[in-house]
């Protein structure tokens, strides 16, 4: 139970930290980057989210691999 509970703190602290990558990347000035290269970074920081979301679904079903 307490290893459960501590993956599922670190997958939050992981989103958490990924949302701010995010940000920072809506932030950056359209000079100092491509628009691809941040959109492409954007997709793919959101798309491990979505698998964090994915495990934690699993996780609160009982049915995650430990």
């Amino acid at each position: 139970m307490r290893k459960g509970l501590y993956e599922i703190q670190a997958i939050l602290t992981e989103i958490r930290a990924i949302k701010e990558e995010i940000k920072k990347l809506d932030r950056l000035p359209e000079i100092a980057t491509d628009d691809w290269h941040k959109r492409q970074a954007c997709q793919l920081l959101n798309m491990r989210i979505a698998l964090l979301l994915d495990r934690l679904q699993r996780i609160a079903e009982g049915s995650a691999e430990v």
